[in-house]
């Protein structure tokens, strides 16, 4: 695994990128404040329906993928239906 071209200090994992980059801790901080706690877990992240739409708003704003993927665009986060329970 390469090392990580934001930070220069950790491998690039996945984990790395989404959890711990310090690069992106600010694109982190709103996810992790807007997603809640299934924002902070990397198998929430990437399983959640609900969760879906906060790690794309990460990735977005974070700008690593831009290169690859160009602008991403907004992703609504929909209210939960009528019966419901995630």
């Amino acid at each position: 695994t390469p090392r990580c071209p934001c930070c220069g200090q950790h491998d690039e994992t996945v984990f790395h990128y989404i959890l711990r980059c310090q690069a992106h801790r600010n694109a982190r901080a709103t996810m992790t404040r807007n997603g809640g706690v299934d924002a902070t877990r990397l198998d929430r992240l990437l399983s959640k329906k609900e969760a879906l739409p906060h790690l794309f708003k990460f990735i977005a704003s974070s700008a690593r993928l831009r290169s690859v993927f160009g602008d991403i665009p907004a992703v609504a986060i929909a209210e939960p239906e009528a019966g419901d329970h995630a």
